[in-house]
């Protein structure tokens, strides 16, 4: 007969959706991606018999552990202190579970194994059980109740292409001056979301905050369900954030001049004033939730669990909200150094996210929840995750994700996480200044039927058309292009870029079939040095750009060009739009550009790019171009230098 431990394990694996899942080994202390008496081992028995600090963890960790610091270690065995009741006792002892772990891992088998070790009132007491139970890794019931991937398939069918924006209205300078309730603005709000709607978004992301719950829950509710029923009205599905770990880790001293930096109010119920943007300054006012004082003390999260419990609960079947997402960037960082060190806030964030994401399960909301990645990406070469990452992909019921890559970047990406067989959605993305265009990268979760939202919407007192490096030069350059943001705080909402609206209105209206990659090449570093002896008939010439295939125009590199031009001819049945985006440096006074010629005819530039200059463009064929046998592309430079490098060029078919 198959042990109860043993059933238990085979039941979860199917249920979390067959071999695509990554698992999580529980006894992996130091998640070096095994099982070892004298680490793990050794850490749970240290850690039962009261061991902290450096007794805890030293001589114990292995060289190439994802967790190595004693509050990490601390913080992964209280969290998961329940799966360490070995014997199944209901309690966790040093010389009863300590020591069978540790005897196991040893590979003590049998009456040597037991003897001693177990409780007089186990319920796990044979050695087959116990062998079973450590060998298979307790699975984390959060995890065994999140959706099958077929639930999880049946919402992106019923919900389609989600295509949005992160979304904070142009009045508020961060997420509490948008909410608090001498600041909300219902009537900006609407106003905002009615452009939204008219560039096809049908999606937000909108940041809540544990201190406006403080301020008041019932009336806070009323806000939310206020905005839910604007949103809905423009035909607007949200997706609402509980937590958030990016900018200033205190959401009080950061903003109130007249509070000590770190300090309370002397009443957290009263709504207080935010400061105004710092000048030239990205997100200056944006601060976490929850702030450092609650996040580093682990004792204090329970705190929270009514602020998660009481929002989720009053919207968990409210059609409204589309989809919960518990912690944006959990193991995000401030600007500046704040009390936490990198090491505790990443340990306090995942203590809490594991208990935000039980919190949530114990309400059982209609939507799926998700934590979205932002670094150490799964890929499809198997690259190692950071414990956070692998919690995160093993408990989310749809995958989401963070990138301001590169089309390869985000193609890249998409790719490992297609693995987990779960729909994927694209939480942040959009960076003018550093390659992540729209006309790079929409096409490219279209192609791949990942939702997309974008940062920013309206230039506003958040200030993100400002580079994130505006924190240390605080330049007005630094919006030049805007870094993110799609619309003018105007009458009437002007683009920024008439061409990005266009095309996302675009792709909202089109199939994921109807996205072709039209042209690919890698970089040749070629013969010679490409920084030494520039000019005709030295460095690298045109002839070094090596053709890698036919999907996709992407460069992960440079090209430098003695002048010249290089043209590339598709088939162009059934296209009419192109989008393309590059950034070009060159010397001397010439352009780069891009040209079109359809069935031989006479070239037709569509986009030029002067020096320093990043461009995108979003072009419609000529409508000679619907039924044409080919049409050739062209880059060309006349000068004798050009550097080149973020290239994308994607077709777009639409059928009428």
């Amino acid at each position: 007969m198959m042990s109860r431990s043993a059933c238990v394990v085979l039941i979860a694996l199917a249920l979390l959706g067959g071999p695509s899942v990554r698992a999580i080994d529980t006894f992996d202390i130091d998640g070096d991606g095994t099982k070892d008496a004298l680490t793990d081992g050794l850490l749970v028995l240290r850690h039962l018999f009261g061991f902290s600090g450096t007794t805890l963890t030293e001589g114990a960790i292995a060289g190439d552990a994802s967790r190595s610091t004693a509050s990490e270690i601390e913080s992964y065995l209280q969290t998961d202190s329940v799966y360490l009741d070995i014997d199944d006792d209901g309690t966790t002892d040093a010389l009863t579970d300590g020591l069978l772990l540790l005897r196991y891992l040893f590979g003590f088998t049998g009456q040597t194994l037991t003897e001693g070790a177990v409780s007089e009132t186990a319920r796990r007491a044979s050695a087959t059980e116990i062998g079973s139970y450590i060998d298979a890794g307790p699975i984390d019931p959060v995890i065994l109740s999140r959706w099958t991937i077929e639930r999880a398939k049946e919402w992106r069918d019923t919900h389609g292409w989600l295509m949005g924006v992160n979304f904070t209205p142009a009045y508020a300078v961060n997420m509490l001056e948008m909410w608090q309730a001498d600041t909300y603005d219902e009537a900006a709000i609407d106003r905002e979301l009615g452009w939204a709607a008219g560039i096809g978004m049908n999606t937000i992301r909108v940041f809540l905050h544990d201190v406006v719950w403080n301020q008041g829950s019932e009336a806070y509710l009323d806000r939310i369900d206020n905005f839910l029923a604007i949103a809905d009205k423009h035909g607007i599905g949200t997706m609402l954030v509980i937590f958030d770990g990016v900018w200033d880790e205190n959401p009080y001293g950061a903003n109130v001049e007249t509070v000590a930096y770190g300090a309370m109010p002397a009443d957290p119920t009263q709504a207080y004033e935010q400061l105004d943007p710092r000048e030239h300054v990205t997100a200056s006012r944006w601060v976490q939730s929850p702030g450092e004082a609650i996040l580093g003390d682990h004792a204090r999260h329970d705190e929270l669990e009514g602020y998660v419990k009481g929002i989720i609960g009053r919207f968990k079947d409210d059609p409204r909200v589309i989809i919960w997402d518990l912690f944006n960037e959990p193991d995000g960082f401030g600007v500046y150094a704040y009390g936490l060190s990198p090491e505790d806030k990443d340990a306090g964030a995942e203590a809490l996210l594991r208990k935000t994401f039980g919190w949530a399960r114990e309400v059982g909301p209609s939507q799926p929840l998700t934590a979205g990645v932002w670094r150490n990406f799964p890929t499809a070469e198997g690259e190692r995750l950071t414990s956070i990452n692998e919690y995160q992909l093993a408990v989310s019921d749809v995958i989401s994700f963070h990138s301001y890559s590169s089309r390869d970047g985000v193609q890249y990406i998409i790719d490992g996480l297609k693995e987990y067989g779960r729909p994927i959605v694209c939480t942040e993305y959009m960076a003018r200044q550093i390659g992540s265009t729209f006309q790079a990268i929409s096409p490219v979760m279209r192609k791949n039927d990942v939702g997309a939202y974008s940062w920013g919407l309206v230039d506003g007192r958040n200030q993100t058309k400002y580079s994130w490096g505006s924190w240390t030069t605080q330049a007005a350059e630094d919006a030049e292009p805007w870094a993110h943001d799609l619309l003018h705080n105007d009458e009437v909402g002007t683009p920024y870029d008439q061409q990005e609206t266009e095309l996302l209105k675009l792709l909202v209206e089109v199939e994921a079939d109807d996205i072709v990659s039209v042209w690919s090449h890698e970089f040749s570093s070629g013969e010679g040095d490409p920084t030494t002896g520039l000019g005709p008939g030295t460095g690298l010439q045109t002839g070094n750009m090596v053709a890698s295939g036919d999907q996709g125009f992407s460069s992960g590199g440079t090209w430098y060009s003695s002048g010249g031009a290089l043209s590339k001819t598709i088939s162009s049945l059934g296209l009419r739009y192109i989008t393309l985006s590059f950034a070009a440096s060159k010397d001397g006074a010439s352009t780069c550009t891009i040209d079109i010629s359809v069935d031989g005819s006479a070239w037709e530039n569509i986009l030029s790019v002067g020096p320093y200059e990043p461009a995108a463009g979003f072009v419609m064929l000529p409508e000679s171009a619907e039924g044409a046998y080919s049409v050739e592309i062209r880059w060309g430079s006349a000068v004798n230098f050009c550097w080149i490098n973020n290239v994308n060029i994607n077709a777009i078919a639409v059928s009428e």
